[in-house]
């Protein structure tokens, strides 16, 4: 199965302190990044919570987010988040400073600022339990939602592959007709310029034409690399890396088959060929 590097899920779980929340959310990068926001009574959970999406994972940004909502009903201890209180009015003396602008923070908002106000747990082992079974339930979510793009990726890139073969079999059936065009234009050159050239001078020179504008080796390849992209595809798992490198040999060959065309329609298909390539390695880009 491919997965693609975006996509996004969002799970909660409440419980007598109130609820819980966790968001992922990805986008395609080199490598694997993690970046957490946890509110203080799990901040100790951090390199569990990495592992654990290590485990899913190995390419792409990840944005994971805990949120902790005090339960509205009474019997909850409530605590304030000093080192976040602090840093919001560091924040606003700043702007108040640099700005000039007149503060409209006061006590009762700064209560309402996600985190500050939060309930007093007395069993964090408790929450941190909570928490992990939160995250593997949104990770299977997010998982989901990652192979469902990627099986979109993967159709998309499967119809280029079939247009890409279309117009290499296309510029294959007319190479005879070009080298037949460009030899009788030759001999048409050559009688009108009163050249008497030996059988075998002439043969030589016909040769180093059909040399020049032999583009068999580049149509070759371009298969070649066409069914490798496609095996890969079909083979599934973590292929992002290689199928950017097989855009980069692909690219190459149109390129070549750009440089050696000699006619009008030749040019065109490999322009579509290059076209398709460049639409392939766009979307490659959010392939893991």
């Amino acid at each position: 199965m491919i997965s693609s590097m975006t996509a996004f899920a969002r799970g909660s779980k409440k419980g007598g302190w109130g609820e819980l929340i966790c968001e992922l959310k990805s986008v395609n990068h080199r490598y694997l990044e993690i970046s957490l926001r946890l509110p203080e009574v799990l901040k100790d959970m951090e390199m569990p919570i990495r592992e654990h999406i290590k485990a899913h994972m190995q390419r792409g940004k990840i944005d994971c987010t805990f949120s902790l909502l005090p339960s509205t009903e009474g019997g909850v201890n409530l605590e304030v988040n000093t080192d976040l209180a602090q840093q919001i009015l560091q924040a606003e003396m700043i702007l108040l400073e640099t700005c000039n602008v007149p503060s409209s923070l006061d006590t009762q908002a700064l209560l309402k600022w996600p985190g500050v106000l939060q309930p007093k747990l007395e069993n964090h082992s408790h929450t941190e339990e909570e928490a992990l079974e939160l995250l593997d339930a949104v990770l299977k979510e997010f998982s989901g939602s990652r192979q469902r793009e990627g099986k979109a990726l993967t159709e998309f890139l499967k119809q280029r592959l079939k247009d890409i073969e279309h117009y290499v079999v296309v510029v294959r059936k007319m190479l005879p007709g070009i080298q037949q065009h460009y030899e009788s234009k030759m001999l048409t050159r050559f009688n009108e310029a009163k050249l008497e050239l030996e059988p075998l001078r002439l043969a030589q020179e016909m040769l180093l034409v059909a040399q020049k504008m032999d583009v068999t080796e580049e149509l070759d390849r371009l298969s070649a690399h066409n069914a490798e992209v496609q095996r890969i595809l079909d083979k599934g798992g973590v292929m992002g890396k290689h199928l950017d490198f097989l855009m980069q040999e692909l690219n190459r060959e149109a390129n070549t088959l750009s440089s050696k065309s000699i006619n009008a329609e030749m040019t065109k298909a490999a322009v579509e060929i290059k076209l398709l390539i460049e639409q392939m390695r766009e979307q490659i880009q959010n392939i893991e």
